[in-house]
Parts: C-alpha cells; sequence; structure tokens
C-alpha cells in the first residue's frame, strides 16, 4: 500500500528563503523574511538573501495548525445518522464499523483525511483509533506530523478488542524509526477502560518511558464520565486520572466538557492539555467545555476535530471562530488556541500554513481576520518538516485522486456491512 501513491519521497528537508510574507511572530503580524534548514526557521528578518527564494509577498503566514483530537479512519462512515446524542451514534454506527474495520480501511481512510486535514493547514494530529501501524504508514506517505494512540478498552460490545498494550508496544516500537511520528499511550475513557487496565497502561509507559510521548484521553465527554466514576471509584474522572498517574504536561485530554472546578485545578497544577472539539460536540448535542474557566484557570487549551464523521469537516479555521463567537474571545487566544504557539520563532519546526492574503482583505486588523474569517478555502500551501506537501492547494506527495477513489471503493464496503438500526 505504502508505495502506491508516491509520487514524490520527502526524505529530508532542503534550505530555502520566504520572501515578503506577513507573519504571525511575537503575538503580531509584521512582514519578513524567513530562512528554513533543516526542516528549522533557522532565521526570521528584513532583507534575508539566498539562491533558493519563495515568493511570499501575497500571503499571511501562521504556525501550522494542529489538530489535538482525531479519529481519522471514521470519515468512511460520514453521513450517518447523528440523532440521539453521542452514546446512540457510538453504539448504532461508530462500534459497528469499528468492529470489523480491517487495516486496508484504517489506511484508506487515514490518508483520505490526511489528505484534506493538509489541505485545511493541519500539520500535526493526534489520533486515537485502531490499527494505528497502517495509520503510521500514512502518515509517513504523505508527509503529516502526528502523535499515534490505540484506543485502549476493554468495555466495548465486541469479543475482541483491535487495540491491546501488545499492539500499542509495537506501534510505540515502530514509530522510532519515524521522524514524523510519536506515540502517546491512549486511555479511551474512565468508562470504556476498566481500572486495572489504565494501571497497566501507566505501568507500561513507567516501564518504557522511551517509547511513549504521553497520554491521549478522553475526560468528561459527556455527563455519564463522572457518574460512573463516582460509581466506581468514589472520585471524578480527573481525579482518578491524577491519582493513577495518568495527568502531567504530555497528557492530551478530549472533550473536557462536563468539568468539575476540582477538576478543572487538577489540569491547571499538573499542566495536563484540554482539547475542545467544539465541532463535534454541537452536532451531538454533548455540550460546550468551560472554556472560560480554563483560560482563567490557566489550563493548556488546543482544538480538535474529533472524528470528521460527526464534525462534517476538517476546518478547524472554521471552528476556532465558533470558539470565538460562543466566548467572545479575541484573536492574542483564538491563534494559538489553533496553532499551539504564539507566533513563529527561529528555532521552531518549519511546519507552516500559507493564507492568500487577498482573501483578508482590508488587512486593517489581519489577527481578527484570521481568526473570524478564515477558512479551508484561504489555504494556498503548506509545509512541514521544511518541505511543501500542499502546493496551490493540491497535495503534493500523493495523488489526491487516486487516494480518494480507493477511500470511495473501501467506504462502499464498510456501508454495505452497516445495516440501519431499527
Amino acid at each position: 500500500m505504502r508505495n502506491l501513491f508516491k509520487l514524490h519521497r520527502h526524505t529530508s528537508s532542503i534550505g530555502m528563503i520566504i520572501k515578503g510574507a506577513t507573519i504571525y511572530h511575537n503575538g503580531r503580524f509584521v512582514t519578513r523574511d524567513i530562512e528554513v534548514a533543516g526542516g528549522c526557521i533557522v532565521r526570521i528578518g528584513l532583507s534575508i538573501e539566498g539562491e533558493d527564494a519563495v515568493d511570499a509577498s501575497s500571503h499571511v503566514l501562521i504556525p501550522g495548525v494542529r489538530n489535538r483530537h482525531m479519529h481519522a479512519s471514521s470519515v468512511l462512515i460520514r453521513g450517518a445518522p447523528s440523532g440521539g446524542g453521542l452514546d446512540a451514534w457510538v453504539r448504532n454506527w461508530l462500534w459497528r464499523f469499528e468492529e470489523t474495520l480491517s487495516r486496508k480501511e484504517a489506511y484508506y481512510g487515514a490518508l483520505y483525511s490526511m489528505c484534506q486535514m493538509a489541505r485545511a493547514g493541519i500539520t500535526y494530529f493526534e489520533e486515537m483509533h485502531f490499527h494505528e501501524s497502517d495509520v503510521m504508514d500514512a502518515c509517513c506517505d504523505i508527509g503529516l506530523r502526528a502523535s499515534l494512540s490505540e484506543a485502549i478498552m476493554d468495555r466495548q460490545e465486541w469479543d475482541d478488542p483491535l487495540a491491546t498494550l501488545d499492539t500499542t508496544m509495537a506501534l510505540a516500537r515502530k514509530a522510532r524509526s519515524s521522524s514524523l511520528v510519536d506515540v502517546k499511550m491512549g486511555i479511551v475513557s474512565i468508562r470504556m477502560t476498566s481500572g486495572e487496565l489504565i494501571d497497566a497502561c501507566v505501568g507500561a509507559v513507567n516501564d518504557h518511558p522511551d517509547l511513549f510521548s504521553g497520554y491521549h484521553v478522553h475526560l468528561n465527554e459527556v455527563s455519564l464520565d463522572a457518574k460512573i466514576s463516582k460509581e466506581e471509584y468514589g472520585a471524578l474522572p480527573a481525579e482518578v486520572f491524577h491519582d493513577k498517574g495518568v495527568l502531567g504536561s504530555s497528557t492530551t485530554l478530549a472533550h473536557c466538557v462536563h468539568m468539575h472546578p476540582r477538576e478543572i485545578e487538577l489540569l491547571a497544577s499538573t499542566k495536563s492539555t484540554a482539547v475542545a472539539c467544539i465541532g463535534s460536540n454541537l452536532r451531538l448535542h454533548s455540550g460546550t467545555p468551560p472554556i472560560q474557566a480554563m483560560l482563567q484557570a490557566d489550563v493548556p487549551l488546543g482544538m480538535g476535530i474529533d472524528s470528521p464523521a460527526i464534525n462534517d469537516g476538517y476546518d478547524l479555521l472554521s471552528d476556532v471562530r465558533i470558539i470565538g463567537l460562543i466566548y467572545g474571545l479575541d484573536p492574542t487566544v483564538l491563534i494559538p488556541l489553533l496553532c499551539g504557539c504564539g507566533g513563529l520563532v527561529e528555532g521552531m519546526e518549519a511546519d507552516l500554513a500559507f493564507i492568500n492574503k487577498a482573501a483578508l482583505f482590508p488587512w486593517k486588523d489581519i489577527a481578527t481576520t484570521v481568526s473570524y474569517g478564515a477558512n479551508t478555502g484561504c489555504i494556498d500551501h503548506v509545509m512541514v518538516n521544511g518541505r511543501f506537501i500542499v502546493w496551490n492547494k493540491r497535495v503534493t506527495t500523493v495523488d489526491e485522486e487516486r487516494v480518494a477513489r480507493k477511500a470511495g471503493a473501501v467506504a462502499e464496503k464498510v456501508w454495505s456491512r452497516l445495516e440501519c438500526p431499527e
């Protein structure tokens, strides 16, 4: 599968000068040149000279968008009815899809999603699903950065788990050879993963700190999480994860909708990252996270697509606008929420999104226009690790049309297995 779509291979970064760009730097937009070498930004300044130059005077550059929570191959069931909320959608559609998901389907579904993410300016994503070894192959084929997690749980409604500690360990060992991909331990949730299995996951991370970059967990996506946690542990979900050693600065906590003030305090004190999946949570009527309270408590925040089957797309630029409208936030909050940092600086990885400047006319307040007026259609080029993986809105590393055809074919097979629930 891996060599089927290769147009050319991005194995190392070349040097180049990006000229005359309007860049997000130190929390504001300024006109600068950028020198890229070895996959990093090595210099930002005025009138930088070099042989290999790219004219970016018609573009606004922001750090690549970071999608902090994703289930990439689930795009294959986009269009499944969403009535009844999260649990109904999961039981009626998602689990039935996942129970019989093949490696081939996971690869093509994920690769299709990666093409769409790249074109949307996303240069990094955090994934939790199944057959992640094949998802890693897709990452290497297209050239996207990722942190991958097998979805570890033991309370699903099918007999044989698709993800186990053994598959997770194998994935983590495989990732050691990749410069773009790392692995986090994926604990599905307090409801879906028993205390014994959570302890085993923590033990594996503690025993092999060189293999794992952190944890990835669903936290308080629905109010039932807290109810079950109190019944089983006599504590809130975040308290349980804290007591078990899961919380920390390398931990990603997806959703964080139904948060108790005590849990917000724990996330702040441990510097665990709360990820808002505003599109999917609104779509499934799960609620909205207490972003204002978490900001006031200095909780690290990020954004996620969640499942493209229920978010309906890959446009985090539009999702950040929704967050801004709901919570009344300004660009000094929204752009770091979208990109994971305060701007482009020397020494950072050369992961960049090039926004067509004409789409932001009249440039009076570019920060506000990016935060509230940009969308996927504004993205012209995308760079990862110093290489353009999107140029003129086209993915350069794989044949998009062929990817779409292959993904369409496996989607037809998936849908042929799914029967409409009574």
